[in-house]
């Protein structure tokens, strides 16, 4: 199932970056809050890493991936697509930065999240 805590037996670096930056987007109320599946489990194996809730009620699936050079976002998310069609939303995460410039990844995250988040908006 989901959990709101980090899973201490998943060191996935991407995914901790993400679920701090979800911690900080409902503690600015721009978002509802988020639940985080658990390493291994159906919905991980699913294509689910996060399900993030607007305040409107909507709930967007949220695959998170290590941004790998040689293998760049668009590829990733044909390959991530044709096996989970049902979550659309998928994010790189530039942890090669995260050692020195730990922020400047934090904020590449949160600027991705933010506008997946306008994407999913109702109009």
């Amino acid at each position: 199932m989901f959990q709101n805590k980090k899973n201490k037996g998943d060191h996935n670096i991407a995914e901790e970056v993400v679920e701090t930056v979800l911690i900080r987007l409902t503690e600015e109320k721009m978002i509802a809050g988020f639940l985080r599946s658990r390493h291994s489990d159906h919905w991980d194996a699913e294509g689910l890493d996060f399900l993030i809730f607007l305040e409107s009620g909507v709930a967007i699936p949220l695959q998170v991936k290590t941004e790998i050079r040689q293998y760049p976002h668009e590829k990733q998310y044909e390959k991530h697509i044709k096996k989970h069609p049902l979550v659309k939303f998928l994010v790189s995460i530039p942890i090669r930065f995260y050692s020195s410039e730990p922020e400047r990844v934090y904020a590449k995250a949160r600027s991705l999240i933010e506008e997946l988040i306008s994407k999913a908006k109702p109009a």
